[in-house]
């Protein structure tokens, strides 16, 4: 489909399998003639700083997060009791 500013709409009337035989009115006609006079196209962009901030964040919360697990693991780990019944009383590991 060649988006040609003025006969795009015949092209899509064309194209439509359900309107054989009939035609636009003029006043639904001229606003859609009307759409790519209106549109503007915008382009958002983020400053750098904010970009590196961003992955900053999220770089120091992954990193708080591996070392309280790891820290985690080896509490656990430390406090683990050798008994043959110590698996079923730890509140911190499931059955």
């Amino acid at each position: 489909m060649s988006m040609d500013k003025k006969h795009w709409i015949d092209e899509a009337m064309e194209r439509d399998p359900f309107n054989k035989g009939r035609s636009l009115p003029a006043r639904l006609r001229n606003q859609l003639m009307d759409i790519p006079n209106h549109l503007e196209v915008k382009a958002f962009t983020l400053p750098s700083t904010h970009v590196w901030m961003a992955a900053a964040g999220l770089a120091l919360l992954i990193s708080i997060n591996v070392f309280a697990i790891s820290t985690k693991q080896k509490n656990i780990n430390a406090n683990k009791d050798n008994s043959i019944y110590s698996t079923y009383f730890l509140p911190y590991n499931s059955i």
